[in-house]
């Protein structure tokens, strides 16, 4: 039957849309939707808000009407259909003042999740969906991950048990109705998207399962379909994003949808796992003396595990021959297979963390040299982590999970011999073969080859980033020197670490780089570890300045002669002197229209003193702290950075509420408040070279960084 589309007037009450096709008729009211379904047997059901509130069923000739499963008689079914419709639309109405909403269904295992997780906060802050709320329906597998990782960017979280392709019919129904009827899912929806449908299956699952929803706009990303193939079924959805490309990562593939979905680029490379996210408090490695390597010899299917001899000649050439401490990470499930492969090699002085929380897990993974596993969920977030991971793979899924960027060079997968080239070679052939399948044996991977890869990857140089992370203060998130030189320094292990971490001290034969920041005599804990940091390594200071606050006192000295290199962002401190490297900055190039003479910004803990005049804090977000900046003639603050990037923009400064000595040997002086503004804001001046002068000195520090990392 063809497609059939009218408007016709219900009840006397504005007009509805009603759409036949095939043996289903949609009526569209108020912009919810009831279906009309004709089913086997001669039954037909009627549904509203996923809820079939009306079934009428004809056996032998006699019609059988039930409402919400309560008999009735023939002439009550209008007058009561009516009060459901009313009812809808006031319901309707109601939910027009509420927030709007979003739904996002991705019910795949841990490894898709860590692949597109952080896609999630870009849409949280675009244009198009920054005043919705967000919510997760997603598989349990990675629960505990997600409701750790993205807590404050999700607003709902919602689970299945298992992925629903791999469920039955009944199943299926069970974690529908368990959905809602337990864990609150709502049964409307603004939008609904579907991320990672791969295949017809997933996309008639995640139908089924949502089939109680209704939403405005239901928007869909199939990639690596054969544009050959029928795909009928993706005629429910309000805009479809398709993408042909078998080859491309998973990430990627991810990037492009959400790129599409936003209307706008997103900038985001690798996937990544916040740095402030990793905490190292309850975690006993961070004692351990010596380093170690990170080995998880599980994997879900067992085709993608190498043998438990082959695990055994590794773990004993690591301790041996390169001499770190193994520590295996497993589930509770699998801890048995892991003491099995410990005890029948007699092999000691081997950890098993067996079913770590979230928390120990990232912290242990971290302040690993290695990791090493085959492809599973673990090694996906080992790689978010930017630590040396090895996977061993057998080239299952290889575009779509084994194709990380070549330029992250500590991040290396190993197949047997010939599996790259044949899968290149046939990938015109068999594209959903190399995209989803099993192709080779893993175990004809030969150990000598593993131990050679191992020890390529601990040969690469570790550069460990130390700034403060776990802040709001803005200034202090933009002033890491691996943020501006990014194409360079990911030559390298690079990771970044919270000053009050100090669980990097472990780390041996690393080189750190301080700053920027007021790092120095914040506190005598912090002026300890940064002397253990510059007796036993290689340390640079970049930006970096005095900062002791007024009334503190301070009774250990940093030993400043130690440093490799060294640049405070204090001027005629007897020092070389480097100012933030925030300058580098693109839009300090870039200016609007005044539109204030005066603003404050005032630091978020310092808030003593305030003026009647337009104020923000620098606990608010960079890019609208920088406007705000620009739009105003003169900028009064109590905070080092804003103090920083006025200047830049060329604005005239005032100063007030001094708490610490780091503003004393600030280049270009800002006006001390002396209580009468309008007084401050004639006397204050501008330095127009300011930047430019900051950018060059930066530059050439960067020229003497590289060459003691090459050294």
């Amino acid at each position: 039957m063809n497609n059939e589309i009218k408007n016709i007037t219900f009840f006397g009450i504005n007009t509805i849309k009603k759409i036949h096709k095939n043996n289903t008729i949609k009526y569209i009211f108020c912009r919810i939707t009831f279906y009309k379904i004709k089913c086997n047997g001669n039954k037909t059901i009627y549904t509203v808000l996923g809820i079939p509130f009306c079934k009428i069923r004809i056996k032998n000739d006699v019609k059988k009407i039930y409402l919400f499963g309560i008999p009735v008689y023939k002439a009550n079914i209008k007058i009561a259909t009516k009060n459901v419709i009313i009812r809808t639309r006031e319901y309707v109405l109601l939910r027009e003042q509420q927030p709007k909403e979003l739904l996002i269904v991705n019910t795949d295992s841990i490894g898709d999740y860590i692949l597109c997780r952080n896609f999630f906060a870009e849409i949280k802050k675009s244009e198009k969906y920054k005043e919705y709320k967000i919510s997760l329906l997603g598989c349990s597998k990675y629960k505990d991950f997600a409701e750790y990782l993205d807590c404050d960017i999700i607003d709902n979280f919602y689970w299945v048990r298992e992925r629903p392709q791999s469920l039955s019919e009944t199943d299926l129904e069970q974690e529908r109705c368990a959905l809602h009827n337990e864990q609150g899912l709502k049964h409307y929806y603004d939008t609904i998207i579907f991320p990672s449908a791969n295949s017809m299956d997933k996309r008639l699952a995640h139908e089924r399962l949502v089939s109680g929803i209704l939403c405005n706009n239901k928007v869909i990303f199939c990639f690596g379909i054969n544009p050959h193939r029928n795909c009928s079924d993706l005629l429910n959805y309000t805009s479809v994003c398709v993408n042909y490309n078998t080859e491309k990562f998973e990430f990627d593939l991810n990037k492009y949808f959400y790129e599409d979905l936003l209307e706008r680029e997103i900038t985001i490379d690798n996937p990544f796992i916040e740095n402030e996210k990793v905490l190292f408090s309850n975690n006993y490695l961070k004692n351990k003396k010596r380093e170690y390597i990170v080995i998880n010899p599980c994997a879900y299917d067992k085709y993608r595990m190498w043998h438990i001899h082959n695990w055994q000649r590794l773990i004993v050439y690591i301790q041996e021959i390169e001499k770190y401490d193994i520590v295996i990470v497993c589930s509770k499930n699998e801890e048995n297979y892991c003491k099995r492969l410990i005890t029948e090699a007699n092999i000691e002085n081997v950890d098993i963390l067996a079913g770590l929380s979230v928390k120990d897990l990232l912290a242990t993974l971290k302040l690993a040299k290695l990791y090493i596993g085959q492809d599973s969920g673990v090694f996906h977030i080992a790689a978010a982590l930017n630590i040396r991971c090895l996977c061993l793979s057998a080239g299952n899924a290889y575009f779509r999970f084994m194709n990380y960027p070549q330029n992250r060079k500590h991040v290396k997968i190993l197949f047997p011999k010939g599996t790259e080239d044949w899968i290149k070679n046939n990938k015109d052939r068999f594209p959903d073969l190399v995209r989803n399948i099993n192709c080779f044996y893993i175990n004809s991977l030969k150990v000598g080859d593993v131990q050679k890869e191992v020890h390529n990857l601990l040969l690469l140089k570790d550069i460990i980033f130390v700034s403060k992370l776990r802040t709001v203060n803005t200034g202090d998130l933009e002033i890491s020197p691996y943020d501006y030189f990014r194409a360079f320094f990911d030559n390298y292990v690079t990771q970044k670490f919270d000053n009050d971490d100090m669980a990097y001290l472990q780390f041996k034969k690393a080189i750190f780089i301080l700053g920027g920041g007021g790092l120095i005599n914040q506190n005598n804990q912090w002026n300890e570890w940064i002397n253990q940091l510059v007796h036993k390594n290689k340390v640079i200071g970049w930006g970096i300045g005095f900062n002791q606050h007024i009334g503190k006192d301070i009774s250990v000295n940093v030993n400043l002669d130690k440093f490799s290199l060294l640049g405070l962002r204090d001027y005629n401190c007897n020092y070389r002197y480097v100012p933030c490297v925030s300058c580098l900055k693109e839009v300090f190039h870039t200016n609007k229209k005044i539109i204030r003479k005066i603003g404050c910004i005032a630091h978020w803990e310092y808030t003593e003193r305030l003026f009647d005049i337009p104020t923000m804090y620098n606990n608010q977000p960079f890019d609208e702290l920088i406007n705000f900046i620009k739009e105003t003639e003169v900028i009064i603050t109590n905070t080092y950075h804003i103090m920083y990037w006025s200047t830049l923009l060329g604005k005239k400064v005032i100063l007030f509420g001094i708490f610490s000595n780091k503003f004393d040997h600030f280049k270009y002086s800002p006006i001390l408040y002396s209580g009468n503004l309008e007084h401050d804001m004639a006397k204050a001046q501008t330095y127009p070279k300011a930047l430019q002068e900051c950018k060059r000195l930066n530059l050439a520090f960067f020229e003497d960084v590289k060459k003691i990392l090459e050294q």
